[in-house]
């Protein structure tokens, strides 16, 4: 019975003396210099601490160690009994409202406003525009600055002003919710089919007659020019033969002197290999030097 009521009056210490350290850690974490916090100890519990001999503090020192390994495993038991409970979680309140389907001219439109009331003195714009639904957002443009009204204005592709001109704009850009649909990206279109031909591009009419300089021809377009009998003012873009199409449209006759001729061009205009032309010049060369000094011999004679 001693035992108890002495284990119950260390007990009460060791509560009485936890909670006077509490309030002398509060204490001490305000205080820098550890001097200061010695001689800031509560009167009862610097008495208390005096009056102890070193078996008494001894058993207060192990309550308050099994105190604290209790209180740890009552935490911990506790984790683990929330832990196998299904404990739903607390229910939020909505962030935004349903959305609202009205019609304007025809144009269907869904737009979520905000789940809070709209402030005095703010404006519905839209926020952003996702799955065929505008989020809208409320805007206090009384307390904007001109460089944050001009941003805005720019975001909603408005034309800047002063800030009145742009309060105003933004005002019936908020009230006509049609014109909300200009901010949606334009449909692109990547394939426009197979082309037939090539880009036509118009040229501008002009009464005055152009004098651009008639540009001379290449000499491979003059020499083949001779060869077919055309004027020298044809281009060598001009269509030689009348095949333009895929199905072959000439009479026998035509094709039969197509072959002729090319047959005597083949007779007067014979292939000559590249070695052969390499030869005759370097022949051409040897006589004209055999003719340079047959002159010098006959001049100094």
């Amino acid at each position: 019975m001693f035992m108890f009521c002495v284990v119950g009056g260390m007990a009460e210490l060791g509560f009485e003396f936890g909670s006077q350290l509490g309030h002398l850690a509060k204490r001490i974490s305000s205080i820098n210099n550890g001097a200061l916090a010695a001689f800031s100890l509560p009167p009862r519990l610097d008495a208390a601490i005096r009056n102890l001999d070193a078996s008494t503090l001894s058993l207060v020192r192990n309550t308050l160690d099994s105190q604290r390994i209790t209180v740890s495993l009552l935490t911990r038991r506790f984790e683990q009994m929330l832990n196998t409970m299904e404990v739903d979680p607390p229910a939020s309140s909505p962030t935004v409202s349903p959305p609202q389907h009205i019609e304007i001219d025809g144009y269907a439109m869904d737009i979520v406003y905000p789940a809070e009331p709209q402030p005095t003195d703010s404006v519905v714009l839209p926020g952003r525009y996702e799955d065929g639904v505008y989020y809208a957002v409320y805007q206090d443009i009384n307390h904007l600055t001109r460089p944050a009204l001009q941003e805005l204005c720019k975001q909603y592709s408005l034309a800047p002003g002063n800030k009145a001109v742009m309060k105003e704009r933004l005002v019936g850009f908020s009230e006509h919710k049609i014109r909300w649909q200009c901010l949606l990206p334009g449909a692109r279109r990547g394939h426009r089919g197979v082309r037939e031909g090539g880009i036509t591009k118009l040229k501008s009419k002009s009464t005055v007659p152009s004098r651009s300089k008639t540009k001379k021809p290449k000499t491979s377009t003059q020499r083949r020019n001779e060869m077919m009998g055309f004027g020298p003012d044809i281009s060598r873009n001009t269509q030689v033969f009348a095949a333009e199409h895929s199905k072959d449209s000439r009479t026998l006759e035509e094709k039969n002197n197509l072959v002729r001729w090319a047959k005597d061009f083949c007779r007067t205009h014979p292939y000559i290999p590249r070695e052969e032309i390499t030869r005759r010049r370097k022949a051409r060369e040897e006589e004209r030097e055999k003719q340079k000094m047959s002159d010098s011999v006959r001049t100094l004679s």
